[in-house]
């Protein structure tokens, strides 16, 4: 009997956790996939950016729609406050007044529409089935089902190929998926799900490049998708793609010579930075400044002007509020006020480590230290990258300039700095045995137990 390949077993979990995710959270209780879902929207009507009305950035929505997911909104921190199937029922046939519209700004107006590709095919799909089902004025609700099966579909397949394609630590990298947050993220509308995908995919193709003795040479298929998960990592969230330094690693002769590698690296990086400016341009050209612009100016400044005493800073927060960040990264759900038990979370931080050992130790090919080096410091980068973006974004709508508190950073950013931190642990060192092949042969019992978890933690909490 063929034994069943790592992504197979990946695929099959992935769908059937991830699909009872989407059916099991109701409405618009994960973290702000309100906001996702009307820029989703907005895509999905053609309109790719906000205007500008009365000197405010913003689009217009049907005031229904808005009323509907402020109900939603409703159930954050109220643990007494549960759903029900007639809810759930009704909601997927309650018609919306699509007239009535009014005009607000959301935190995800100026995303370039490339990150809600997935959820915006998600709802013109689920209008096209409403002609089929004979409905009309499709509500919120039913909507939003399609727009998050249709995330979840399109993340899982690009880390099914993820972990087809690498080299080495297929048994880690389905791990990581199957953390359940990550596999929660790729169930709602966001567009976190994409970029833990498209890093994992673009990881595994340099990998592949790197270390594949069989792979004799980059194909113009891989140039292009390289250069596409490049577009959506460096304009949706730059910090991420410190990931591609692993290039320059990938042997000249793979390319044709370091004059061809030279020549490629230089269109690669010519192509996405005029689909960025293309992107942004949009934005830049309405103009419209608000008074948390000169906050986070004189934010800058500080961190500028105090780099050490900044990074004391997220050193402090890193401490202080580490159980929130471990909380939210292995099991957080709802309005992050509901986490997998900590007994289950601390079982699958300390799996992780040995599923990577016990690879490592079976591994043809390890990760040298020079690679390792230039790692650890685009990691150490990116985690502080992460603060910044929320000292300078988030953290000044509600403390003062300089404030040691950094407001905002939650466990689901540290996510695609997960496979490239366990990927520091490749070493010649480590050799296999006994335990370490019972690791790897059965992998999957802890994800799986985690995510059955996972589910039962859900329906007690909002439906139960």
């Amino acid at each position: 009997m063929k034994k069943i390949t790592v992504e197979r077993v990946f695929i099959y979990i992935a769908l059937i956790f991830g699909i009872l995710f989407v059916f099991l959270t109701p409405p618009f209780l994960s973290p702000d996939e309100d906001t996702h879902f009307l820029k989703s929207y907005s895509v999905s009507k053609g309109i790719a950016y906000p205007i500008v009305k009365n000197g405010r950035m913003g689009n217009s929505f049907p005031k229904q729609m808005i009323n509907d997911i402020n109900k939603k909104l409703e159930f954050n921190g109220n643990m007494k406050k549960k759903y029900t199937y007639q809810d759930y029922f009704n909601e997927q046939f309650d018609i919306m007044d699509y007239n009535k519209k009014i005009f607000i700004s959301y935190s995800t107006q100026t995303v370039v529409p490339i990150a809600y590709t997935a959820p915006s095919i998600g709802i013109i799909f689920s209008k096209i089935m409403a002609k089929i089902f004979k409905l009309q004025n499709v509500s919120v609700s039913y909507m939003l089902q399609f727009a998050r099966l249709f995330s979840l579909i399109f993340s899982i397949t690009l880390i099914y190929f993820a972990i087809k394609i690498t080299p080495i630590y297929k048994k880690l990298m389905a791990s990581i998926a199957l953390i359940p947050t990550s596999l929660y993220l790729c169930s709602m509308v966001t567009y976190d799900s994409l970029i833990f995908a498209c890093s994992l995919l673009a990881i595994s193709i340099m990998l592949r490049l790197i270390f594949d003795k069989k792979h004799k040479c980059i194909t113009k298929k891989e140039i292009i998708i390289l250069t596409i998960l490049g577009i959506v990592l460096f304009n949706v969230k730059i910090i991420y793609s410190f990931i591609y330094i692993l290039m320059f690693f990938v042997p000249s002769e793979k390319f044709g010579g370091s004059k061809r590698k030279i020549k490629l690296f230089s269109l690669v990086i010519f192509i996405i930075l005029v689909f960025t400016i293309l992107f942004k341009l949009p934005i830049n050209l309405l103009n419209v400044t608000s008074s948390s612009d000169s906050r986070a100016l004189k934010q800058y400044n500080f961190i500028f002007n105090h780099p050490f005493k900044y990074l004391g800073y997220i050193y402090y927060n890193l401490v202080n509020q580490r159980l929130f960040y471990i909380n939210t990264m292995f099991g957080g759900f709802g309005f992050l006020d509901t986490y997998l038990p900590l007994a289950i979370i601390s079982l699958y931080i300390i799996f992780l480590p040995l599923i990577t050992l016990a690879e490592n130790s079976i591994n043809k090919y390890k990760i040298n230290n020079i690679i390792k080096i230039l790692l650890a410091v685009c990691i150490f980068l990116s985690v502080v990258a992460i603060f910044t973006a929320l000292y300078t974004g988030w953290t000044v709508l509600f403390n003062r300039v300089g404030t040691k508190d950094i407001v905002g950073v939650q466990g689901r950013y540290f996510i695609p700095l997960i496979f490239p931190t366990l990927l520091l642990l490749s070493n010649k060192l480590i050799k296999d045995n006994k335990f370490f092949d019972i690791i790897r042969n059965n992998y999957f019992v802890i994800p799986t137990l985690s995510l059955l978890i996972s589910i039962f933690i859900i329906i007690f909490r909002f439906w139960a």
